[in-house]
């Protein structure tokens, strides 16, 4: 039953411009950003495709997905009630299970859909004629799909997971809308603690997007690593790096207390 749930959800939307309109202008955004020679974002010192480039495209622009995330989320939290068809979709043998969980991901992979905006754009970008020559490597895949995988995705099933549950619990579109500006709060607070050094890593850990987290892990990167390295390899690494320092200091408080034994 949830499937049937979830593809009507789908259908639904497929059907409407909304969703066609927002990866329209997500696309056009990335387009402009990744020509254009006075918006740098991610584009510092090396290519302006490379696959950090690619990675700092999709933590930003996700941030943007919220405002979308919400429009489709709050209505599909609320569309029976709105348009007072809740008694007869509760009058029918439905399981809330079958119903919360086919309108959720049905919402999700809508508001998912705008995301891929940010690759077409940034695949875009290399053939425009605009365009700088030589500002440009070959498309980096690896780099579009990582970006899916430690962004978009997590980002777009964290934010429709609190839209949708606030929605459903109050039946209100207002409080969507003010759940959402609590998350957005959350980033804003997040930034306001990487201007610092010895915070920094608290407004990697608080970030809810993970925008934070990813300007720490690489802001020791050079020209060099931002065109060939992308950034799940140094989540690894900084995991290797924090394992070999603990190790470190637990072997010599281990030998410190070995001489004090002896």
């Amino acid at each position: 039953m949830w499937l049937r749930l979830y593809l009507f959800e789908v259908g639904y939307w497929l059907r409407s411009w909304l969703v066609w309109i927002f990866l329209a202008v997500i696309s056009g955004l990335t387009l402009w950003v990744g020509t254009s020679s006075e918006i740098f974002i991610g584009r510092w010192n090396c290519d302006w495709n490379a696959g950090f480039v690619v990675q700092f495209n999709y933590a930003i622009f996700t941030v943007f997905i919220l405002l979308l995330a919400t429009v489709f989320v709050n209505s599909a939290a609320n569309r029976d009630f709105a348009c007072r068809t809740d008694q007869i979709i509760f009058s029918t043998p439905i399981r809330k299970f079958d119903y919360l969980t086919g309108r959720f991901l049905g919402a999700t992979t809508i508001a998912f859909i705008p995301t891929l905006g940010i690759s077409l754009g940034l695949l875009a970008a290399k053939y425009a004629p605009w365009a700088k020559d030589g500002s440009f490597q070959r498309v980096n895949w690896h780099a579009h799909g990582s970006g899916i995988l430690l962004f978009a995705i997590p980002n777009v099933f964290f934010i429709a997971a609190i839209l949708f549950a606030v929605g459903m619990l109050t039946r209100s579109s207002a409080m969507s809308f003010v759940s959402g500006v609590c998350v957005l709060t959350c980033y804003v607070i997040s930034r306001s603690y990487l201007d610092d050094l010895k915070d920094e890593r608290i407004g990697a850990i608080l970030d809810p997007f993970g925008v934070a987290t990813f300007r720490f892990l690489t802001k020791y990167w050079t020209s060099t690593d931002t065109n060939r390295m992308l950034a799940l390899a140094t989540i690894l690494l900084w995991r290797n790096g924090c394992e070999t320092r603990w190790r470190h200091r637990f072997r010599n408080a281990r030998l410190g207390l070995q001489c004090r034994t002896a």
